[in-house]
């Protein structure tokens, strides 16, 4: 094939691919990279780089001299916009032990002042902070029992007709946010959609679920303005999808059962959903999570596992 119409048609593919399939996706990315950067983010991301710099084994007399100001104005920002409390409980925690054990230079000390100013020590005594790994709690679960759990999880097609109480979502969601994440940002949310016919209607764009009914539904989506590198596009996905894994094995163990279905990235499908569930410019869909009360006379797919030999490689 000549050259430059192999060039030519590969740029109607790239334009065609963009416009069709990944609008969305690009433009959350764009517009949470070139925007303003989540604050919230960025202060949980700086406060977990003091955190690794306090469990080093040789920690250096002072450090994050450069950053500390930026860290407490976002502090600060956090306070004035609204923070969760347990992001504050956290950096309150983590601050306390860093400004306990680091040398105090003229711009810690400027820090120190003004982080006290904030008034936060009287409403948070915290013990969020490093330890050693051997004051870890210790968990009872065993490998056979876990393994027992993740071949007990299945991809369930069939449910009773029946709605999942919030107060179990939220305790599968205490399982999920556990999970790891990139500087700890959990760039991610879980909409739970509780609306029926929202549900269907979002279910129906998806594609892939004709012959069963998805009785409870959660959208799982990720939010670029987190992040300020193109090379961390990823990220969000990859922290989202641990977190999910955790979340559905959770619902086993509250005798629910669940189902991952792909979010296909349509440009069309990618504007209504935005409509629907209200995500914002820098946020994006990646997959949806189906559960319920199974069907006990359901009928469940077999899913061989390729072999550990395959899939490990020394």
């Amino acid at each position: 094939m000549n050259k430059n119409i192999f060039l030519k048609n590969k740029f109607f593919w790239i334009l065609r691919v963009y416009f069709k399939f990944f609008e969305g996706l690009l433009r959350a990315v764009y517009s949470g990279m070139a925007g303003k950067r989540n604050k919230i983010y960025e202060l949980r991301r700086s406060i977990h780089k003091i955190e690794k710099g306090l469990i080093q084994k040789n920690a250096k007399d002072f450090f994050a001299d450069d950053y500390i100001m930026s860290l407490i104005s976002l502090l600060k920002d956090a306070v004035i916009e609204g923070c969760d409390r347990d992001t504050l409980r956290w950096v309150v925690g983590v601050l306390n032990k860093y400004f306990q054990v680091v040398k105090f230079t003229p711009n810690i000390k400027k820090a120190h002042d003004e982080y006290l100013s904030l008034g936060l020590l009287e409403e948070f005594h915290s013990e969020w902070f490093p330890y050693l790994f051997i004051n870890r709690k210790m968990s009872t679960v065993t490998y056979g029992q876990l393994k027992d759990l993740a071949g007990q999880r299945r991809s369930i097609r069939f449910y009773e007709e029946k709605k999942v109480d919030k107060s179990l979502v939220k305790k599968a969601m205490e399982i999920a946010r556990l999970s790891p994440s990139a500087c700890n940002r959990q760039a991610y949310k879980f909409v739970f959609v509780e609306d029926q016919k929202v549900a269907k209607k979002i279910l129906d764009m998806s594609g892939g679920i004709k012959g069963f009914d998805i009785p409870n539904l959660i959208v799982v989506t990720g939010d670029y303005s987190a992040y300020s590198e193109a090379g961390d596009i990823f990220l969000p996905v990859i922290d989202a999808s641990m977190a999910a894994m955790s979340f559905m094995y959770a619902l086993e163990t509250l005798g629910l059962s669940s189902i991952c279905l792909n979010w296909r990235e349509l440009s069309s499908s990618d504007r209504l959903l935005r409509e629907i569930i209200g995500l914002k410019k820098s946020e994006v869909a990646f997959f949806l999570i189906g559960f319920g009360y199974p069907d006990q006379a359901g009928g469940v797919a077999f899913s061989a596992k390729r072999s550990v030999d395959e899939m490990l490689i020394f």
